[in-house]
């Protein structure tokens, strides 16, 4: 008789849970981590598709969020869509102009999109913001020198076994 009246209890109150859940108002800024945690994981996985809408839902609900751009960008980038990996990355840097990462992220893209003059110009701008870093002083190196400018190219690489003598 207790377990008849404990399924029927359930079932009375089963209904009624679902709808009151749903009319419960969530955090947007909640919703948005919890998305970007998702789309993370599935990038993780190699599911850059679903890692993709993941963050568009985010960007709904964030539109002028940097680090959801930025995510977007690596995710068409590993999707093999420059153009909107292109537009993605230029959004976040535009957004958050001081992070590194960003700068980083356009000189690459413009590089693997043949603009070897952007890609300096971007490389020229990170260099003045991570002057100690090695790794920035031989992407930009690289560049140089495929851009035939083996003088600054030299010196580029200099400057990087300086900072990194080992």
């Amino acid at each position: 008789m207790r377990i008849g009246s404990l399924l029927l209890l359930i079932l009375m109150v089963l209904p009624l849970t679902a709808p009151a859940a749903a009319q419960v108002p969530q955090d947007p800024e909640l919703v948005t981590k919890r998305l970007l945690v998702r789309g993370m994981t599935r990038a993780f996985l190699g599911d850059h598709a679903a890692a993709a809408e993941l963050y568009q839902q985010a960007l709904r609900l964030r539109p002028d969020d940097a680090t959801i751009h930025a995510a977007l960008a690596q995710s068409y980038s590993d999707l093999g869509d420059a153009v909107q990996a292109m537009f993605y990355a230029e959004r976040a840097l535009a957004l958050a102009p001081a992070r590194p990462e960003n700068l980083a992220v356009v000189a690459e893209l413009r590089q693997a999109s043949g603009d070897g003059v952007g890609s300096l110009e971007a490389y020229d701008r990170l260099v003045q913001i991570r002057p100690g870093d090695a790794a920035t002083h031989v992407a930009r190196a690289r560049l140089l020198h495929s851009l035939e400018q083996r003088a600054s190219a030299v010196e580029a690489y200099r400057t990087a076994a300086r900072l990194a003598p080992d």
